[in-house]
């Protein structure tokens, strides 16, 4: 039987940890994201106090598998996107504590994490960012539009058009990172902050979540329309199928484009 990418722990402070471990990059394939939702689907109902975090020490997300669009079918690729569309909705929309800790690289998918948790701690050496432009692809509007919300919709289109890293301290500067500590720390500092949130009452933790939220513009039906809109328009392209290509050798995208 496979290993499963997703594990659950529970710590001595009644916190659940849930792990990400898929060599080599922690990208995320439509069953992955699948999973992640359904864990949090099943601890929404008592608003269970979550920690993300990876067993990678290298990354903590690379984001979706780009090699899904060598693989998979138009009707394929719909499904896989509005699987990712629907793990950022339940990320938005769960009631309990949700921190992440972050270490390594944290990009794409694995930075839009960030952008629905309630605290995020990372480690000294993180970089994170959007690099999908540089690979071929872009994120999901939803991301798109939650990062312009979080941090100013110039420094997002800024992010997102140069595909750079961010460090862990400019990162920290824009809000998108809460707390640096030491990497031997930082899974005891996310599960601590995690207890003390869950400490407190559950009816006013999931009340302020619920209604702290951006003012939208868009539904999310119209953010899904538009992701796959999208995806199909740029799937098939040849530009974007070269960086694709060069991407399966440089997940983070930080090679320069040829």
């Amino acid at each position: 039987m496979a290993r499963s990418a997703i594990t659950v722990q529970q710590s001595r402070e009644g916190v659940a940890v849930v792990s990400i471990d898929r060599p080599p990059a922690n990208a995320l394939t439509t069953e992955t994201v699948t999973q992640l939702r359904e864990i949090l689907d099943g601890f929404a109902p008592e608003g269970r106090a979550v920690v993300m975090k990876s067993d990678n020490p290298r990354f903590f997300c690379a984001g979706g598998d780009i090699n899904d669009f060598a693989t998979m079918d138009g009707d394929q690729l719909d499904e896989r996107m509005t699987r990712f569309h629907e793990w950022l909705i339940r990320l938005e929309t769960y009631p309990g504590p949700l921190v992440v800790a972050i270490n390594g690289i944290a990009v794409g998918a694995g930075c839009e994490m960030l952008l629905y948790a309630d605290r995020v701690v990372s480690g000294s050496a993180t970089r994170i960012g959007f690099p999908e432009v540089r690979n071929g692809v872009l994120p999901a509007a939803k991301g798109i539009y939650d990062l312009q919300c979080a941090v100013g919709y110039l420094r997002a289109r800024k992010i997102m058009l140069s595909g750079e890293l961010l460090h862990v301290i400019q990162a920290r500067d824009l809000g998108l990172v809460d707390e640096v500590v030491p990497e031997e720390e930082l899974v005891d500092t996310a599960i601590q902050c995690a207890g003390e949130y869950a400490a407190r009452p559950a009816v006013l933790h999931a009340a302020i979540k619920a209604q702290a939220r951006p003012g939208r513009r868009a539904t999310n039906d119209e953010l899904l329309a538009e992701s796959l809109e999208r995806m199909h328009a740029y799937r098939n392209d040849p530009a974007t199928q070269q960086a694709r290509s060069r991407w399966r050798g440089d997940p983070t995208g930080s090679r320069k484009e040829r």
